[in-house]
């Protein structure tokens, strides 16, 4: 009993030793811990004039720590300013929250209106940035700690600081351009059908417009002119039925018609368009190298249209183009044979447009490389043969089509390099009929055996005048013009001969304009008579066509022009 008493006193002295603290209840103070931001999304974007509204990108954050069960109130500040100085947006969040989504118009708008981000156009070149963090104030209500009579902390803290880049995208002006709108009655009909138009003009006459036909399948067509504004109204052709069809269109489409026929209401859908209606086409070629003796077109498919195998026989013009009709049946495909000799190939399946060909054969089998080229104009043509262009033969590719000066019926023109002792010579046609070496006047060239000769190897230009039988052969001339070549001013900007090419490199930015020069062209000032330009890497000539597609260069590109091949290119 001694011994268990001495042991309970023992216990007794020891926690009597310890005094009683209530803040040992409690964390001791700490600073609080910022919240982390973090974007979760696209960090760069673009800005236009218009934005869809849908979350763009998302900021999301860590819970900021005030101590044990003190909450939060969060914020969200924006600037321009990584430091945020100056304007600052304050967005209230509120309370415990971690997220808060970006819809692209509210960036925008914060861009735009807040700060002022691209309101002068000259700002736009440039990409702009906004920059977020969170404030996060601590939200302790009635608690406190003991001993205490206010907040440990009731400072906010901020998060490290996130941006947001955005560029502005200028949008392209729209130009309106001529449309196609088809459309089909479904369910209900009128019978018959007009479209009438208000805006700009009455661009199908006065009510009820214009009368539509519907084709075999039913669809009717409008064609739709580039007059803006445009407010199209579908009427029963002025027989008391009618409702708004569409305002503005930008694009061709088809269209499926539900009408309500007791009233004027219709309910249309965009669906897709059907097959364009077949129309009569005209389909011409020309053989450029090998060849067959004789030419036939065979078709099947919907029916046998030129006959039983091998088809129509076909014959040349005078300048070497067989030409055939493509009716309206289809399916239809085309083959080419040498008139059931044992040589065919497949040509076209179901042709949309009249267009022309040249074909390179091959005469070993039935294979043949077929390119879309510009229809001759049935205007005189003229070629250059010679051993170096063709090696004689009129079905070669090397054959030279010799370009006409536009507005000077007669007038040929072609630039080329051409070597000493080469002969060479010109026909109206692709064959040895009608074909000279001179005219009467001879200018910078010989001729000897019924063929003309230069006396040195270079680049030439070759110039026939027809109507004043001249021809002369005479040193390359060939000239840029415009901004990219340093201004206006003709003969300043000379191409340089460099071996079998011509260049020359552009000191500005511009539209690319080149052209050639003779001692006897009767153009005067105006160049343009003897244009040409690199388009998709090919020397394309203006002869006696109109303007031809614009081409741009920056400043420091190297224009090199190889004549003998047609091949340009931009370096």
């Amino acid at each position: 009993m001694r011994h268990i008493s001495l042991s309970l006193l023992a216990c007794l002295m020891i926690f009597s030793s310890c005094e009683y603290n209530p803040e040992q209840l409690f964390d001791k103070d700490k600073d609080p811990a910022a919240p982390v931001l973090t974007i979760e999304g696209a960090t760069n974007f673009v800005i236009t004039e218009d934005l869809p509204d849908f979350y763009y990108t998302v900021l999301t954050w860590s819970r900021a720590n005030f101590g044990k069960g003190v909450s939060a109130n969060y914020a969200l500040q924006v600037s321009n300013n990584e430091d945020f100085t100056g304007t600052v947006k304050l967005v209230e969040i509120g309370e415990d929250a971690y997220l808060r989504a970006l819809t692209a118009t509210e960036l925008f708008g914060w861009a735009m209106d807040d700060f002022g981000v691209y309101s002068d156009e000259t700002e736009r070149i440039e990409p702009a940035a906004l920059f977020f963090r969170i404030i996060a104030s601590p939200n302790y209500g009635s608690m406190t700690s003991p001993g205490h009579n206010q907040p440990v902390h009731n400072q906010p803290v901020y998060s490290n600081v996130e941006s947001i880049t955005s560029q502005w995208q200028a949008e392209e002006p729209w130009e309106p351009v001529e449309l196609t709108i088809r459309f089909k009655p479904v369910s209900g009909d009128w019978g018959e059908y007009a479209v009438y138009a208000w805006g700009d003009a009455e661009v199908y006459g006065s009510w009820p417009g214009q009368t539509l036909k519907a084709n075999s399948e039913g669809w009717y067509t409008i064609t739709v002119p580039t007059n803006r504004p445009i407010n199209m109204i579908i009427n029963n052709n002025g027989q008391g039925r009618q409702f708004d069809f569409l305002k503005d269109p930008t694009e061709s489409n088809c269209y499926e018609f539900e009408i309500g026929e007791g009233n004027n209401d219709c309910v249309w859908t965009a669906v897709e368009c059907p097959p364009a209606d077949a129309v009569e086409l005209t389909i011409r070629f020309t053989v450029v190298s090998g060849g067959w003796d004789e030419y036939a077109v065979y078709a099947w498919g919907d029916a046998e249209v030129y006959g039983g195998w091998p088809g129509l026989t076909l014959e040349s013009d005078d300048e070497g183009w067989y030409s055939f009709d493509v009716p309206t049946n289809r399916p239809i495909n085309l083959i080419i044979n040498n008139n059931g000799n044992g040589r065919q190939f497949d040509f076209l399946k179901d042709p949309t447009e009249s267009l022309c060909y040249e074909f390179e054969i091959d005469e070993d089998n039935n294979d043949c490389v077929w390119t879309s080229v510009d229809c001759p104009s049935g205007e005189p043509a003229l070629y250059m043969i010679g051993e170096e262009f063709g090696g004689w033969d009129w079905s070669s590719s090397g054959i030279v089509t010799m370009t006409p000066v536009n507005g000077f019926e007669g007038h040929f023109w072609a630039v080329r390099y051409i070597s000493e002792g080469k002969g060479f010579k010109w026909c109206p046609v692709r064959d040895w009929n009608g074909d000279f070496y001179s005219l009467g006047e001879d200018i910078g060239y010989t001729t000897s055996g019924g063929n003309a000769f230069v006396e040195e190897s270079g680049m030439y230009m070759i110039y026939v005048d027809m109507e004043n039988n001249k021809i002369s052969v005479e040193p390359a001339r060939v000239y840029g013009i415009g901004d990219c070549f340093g201004g206006w001013d003709t003969a300043l900007y000379p191409f340089e001969v460099s071996e079998k090419t011509m260049t020359r490199t552009t000191v500005g930015t511009g539209d690319l304009r080149i052209y050639a020069a003779s001692d006897i062209a009767p153009v005067g000032g105006d160049w343009w008579r003897m244009e040409f330009v690199i388009i998709d890497g090919k020397i394309a000539y203006r002869g006696a066509g109109g303007d031809q597609t614009r081409v741009s260069v920056e400043e420091g590109k190297l224009v090199v022009l190889d004549f003998n091949t047609g091949i340009g290119s931009i370096e």
